[in-house]
């Protein structure tokens, strides 16, 4: 009895394999397989369009939920934005502040703030910027400065930190933690880029 089933089951899947051999032939006598092929293959859609002929949009938003919009051109480039920051403390002061030159009228996307400092061999430097004066402004903290190693009779620090932040007016705070003993210094550069204030 078992090898009569064994049989049955054998019969019907050569039975199949047959019936997809004979499908595979008909299809490649007539051609018909590429066109079916042809069909499977995804489509490539490739959209050009000039200022002349732009690709219609519409932006369904109202005054109390802006839709955000991003200017794809070179604008940033044609408005870039960098200053540089010079600090030295002197032995016994720990901190000292600068602000950034902003022209009147625009604002400034900070996109990177890059910080090297020199401090004594026992201390960690710090660098924070703020957006305003007083206990209310937002301050950003430039996330620790990784130590270099000891250099020009110190300990070198430095950081490069993308970061995206719109300010009216800049200041930027250096500090050294744990002992204000000996001189200290950092540069710190602030790039971006400019835009009228709205």
């Amino acid at each position: 009895m078992r090898e009569g089933v064994v049989m049955t089951a054998l019969k019907r899947r050569v039975g199949i394999a047959i019936g997809i051999l004979g499908v595979a032939l008909l299809l490649n006598a007539t051609q018909a397989g590429n066109a079916v092929a042809q069909m499977a293959k995804p489509l490539l859609v490739h959209i050009v369009n000039t200022s002349a002929e732009p690709v219609p949009t519409v932006l369904l938003n109202t005054t109390a939920s802006p839709g955000l919009v991003r200017d794809v051109s070179d604008f940033a480039a044609r408005n870039r934005f960098a200053q540089k920051v010079d600090f030295f403390l002197e032995d016994g002061i720990g901190y000292d502040t600068a602000s950034v030159s902003i022209p009147v009228g625009k604002l400034l996307v900070v996109e990177t703030v890059s910080a090297f400092a020199l401090v004594g061999s026992s201390q960690r430097p710090a660098i924070n910027l703020s957006t305003g004066t007083g206990s209310s402004a937002p301050i950003y903290e430039i996330a620790p400065l990784a130590r270099l190693g000891v250099c020009g009779g110190g300990t070198c620090y430095a950081a490069v930190v993308p970061i995206r932040f719109y300010a009216g007016e800049l200041h930027v705070l250096f500090s050294r933690l744990e002992g204000d003993d000996g001189g200290a210094s950092a540069r710190v550069t602030i790039s971006g880029y400019l835009v009228d204030q709205p």
